[in-house]
């Protein structure tokens, strides 16, 4: 959660984790292998991933399999050399309105360096108003640079109502500057109201 951050260096060494599985129904506000966290993740792979929430409250909330949010503290957070295979992330808004962030390996980042991660084989499947990027999801006003990075997901989008927007990236939502990156992705998106992809 944002009061129990990550706060130092995670080095995978190129080992895999599997099968984590996170059912959160509307108890956390930051989820994925990591919450939340604010410094440097490198060297990981991570596979069979699934995430669901159902959400009822009025409160912002952050979903990655690898990463809920990234930190900006002192220094620039980094993710280095990160990738995720055959991940699921399934979120329900019951009645909330209000917005959420949705990323395949990262849900929002504040500031960060991204650099050649990836995530593939990935079903996003949401129901209500969010926001949603393939790889990454939110920036906060300055997302950072993503760098040799891509997203190959499918992402099943349905609009619950009427007074809220949302937007859909292949890579990302906004706020990045992006280099040597791509996407290839499936987008369904039933009921868009002010929104875009």
């Amino acid at each position: 959660t944002s009061t129990n951050l990550f706060n130092g260096l995670f080095d995978g060494q190129n080992h895999k984790i599997s099968n984590f599985k996170c059912y959160a129904n509307n108890s956390l506000n930051q989820i994925g292998l990591f919450g939340n966290a604010t410094y440097t993740i490198q060297n990981l792979i991570i596979e069979d991933v699934f995430i669901s929430e159902q959400i009822n409250t009025k409160q912002k909330s952050d979903f990655g399999s690898l990463l809920g949010c990234l930190t900006k503290t002192t220094s620039t957070p980094t993710i280095t050399n990160c990738h995720a295979n055959n991940c699921k992330i399934l979120i329900y808004e019951l009645n909330s309105n209000y917005e959420f962030h949705v990323g395949g390996l990262i849900g929002n980042v504040d500031n960060a360096s991204i650099n050649n991660c990836g995530i593939k084989n990935c079903i996003i499947d949401i129901y209500g108003g969010s926001y949603i990027g393939g790889l990454i999801c939110w920036g906060n006003d300055n997302g950072g640079t993503i760098t040799n990075s891509y997203s190959e997901v499918d992402i099943t989008f349905q609009m619950a109502q009427t007074n809220f927007g949302c937007v859909l990236g292949g890579l990302c939502c906004n706020y990045f500057i992006t280099n040597y990156c791509y996407s290839i992705n499936t987008i369904k998106v039933t009921n868009l109201i002010n929104g875009k992809v």
